[in-house]
């Protein structure tokens, strides 16, 4: 479904389009509402140029969403694993 963002709206937040799409990925990401290989999709760049916008917004690359994850990460640092 094609989304339409009006001229008045990008101007409002000072975005030209493909900016604005960086932001929106970067901060749904960030929110933990879509994946990181679906955020560069929706931002229409590669993987290190992703990358490189998240940290230029002090957003972690890699993000751990299950407590599987958290409990592996909480393991490997005790030196359980």
């Amino acid at each position: 479904m094609p989304l339409t963002i009006s001229e008045s709206v990008l101007n409002d937040t000072g975005y030209d389009g493909p900016a604005f799409l960086v932001e929106i990925a970067c901060q749904l990401y960030a929110a933990q509402k879509i994946s990181r290989p679906a955020a560069r999709r929706l931002a229409n760049l590669s993987q290190g140029a992703f990358e490189e916008e998240l940290m230029k917004r002090n957003i972690p690359v890699y993000q751990i969403v299950d407590e599987v994850g958290f409990d592996d990460l909480k393991r490997f640092r005790e030196g359980k694993i």
